[in-house]
């Protein structure tokens, strides 16, 4: 079993803020919220050195915006990938290298598409 250093409260427990917005509120009002403040010691530091206070990096915890996009950008990618691949390779029979070149690179394709459709309209008019 590993014992390791801990990194103390994240939160306090009687406002309900991290440690940031906490030390934020406590070097405005020029008080701690409570006396049993588990950020009380990181509190009175940095009111003690108001001046010289840095507030450490907000922890890599992403938004749940972020991790929807993390979530669902690979899936969407694929879910038009696979069949980008059956029309290319299946469809149109190109070889299988170009047929997955074309997958995996479909915003590309899409856009040398769109040109070439909107070229051939055109050409089709005159």
């Amino acid at each position: 079993m590993n014992i390791r250093n801990g990194t103390g409260p994240q939160r306090c427990v009687r406002c309900l803020r991290d440690k940031n917005e906490a030390i934020q509120e406590h070097l405005r009002t020029n008080t701690p919220c409570c006396p049993q403040c588990p950020l009380g010691s990181v509190i009175n530091e940095a009111l003690a050195n108001r001046g010289s206070y840095t507030y450490p990096k907000e922890q890599d915890n992403p938004s749940s915006h972020e991790v929807m996009e993390m979530i669902l950008g690979p899936i969407l990618w694929a879910a038009i990938g696979i069949p980008v691949y059956y029309l290319a390779y299946e469809i149109w029979e190109w070889e299988q290298i170009w047929a997955i070149l074309t997958a995996a690179f479909w915003p590309l394709a899409l856009i040398f598409a769109v040109y070439y459709y909107i070229y051939k309209l055109i050409i089709g008019l005159f």
